[in-house]
């Protein structure tokens, strides 16, 4: 497993591949930041997860400071 400081993002994460991806970094010991549209069903799991941040936005519509912090 692999720990750092750096936050990986995923933009797409609820298709089939994004999810597959996000999950292979998490089991990697990877800090996600993910970017999901406002209505889209992510896994529960994700809420919870203290290695995710969840930006529910269209892509079009985020600020560059919502995905740097």
């Amino acid at each position: 497993m692999v720990t750092n400081n750096l936050t990986t993002l995923v933009i797409g994460a609820s298709g089939a591949t994004g999810k597959e991806l996000v999950n292979q970094l998490i089991l990697r010991g990877q800090n996600v930041k993910v970017i999901v549209r406002p209505l889209t069903k992510i896994p529960d799991r994700w809420e919870t997860n203290k290695s995710i941040s969840i930006i529910k936005a269209n892509v079009s519509e985020i600020e560059v400071n919502e995905i740097a912090n």
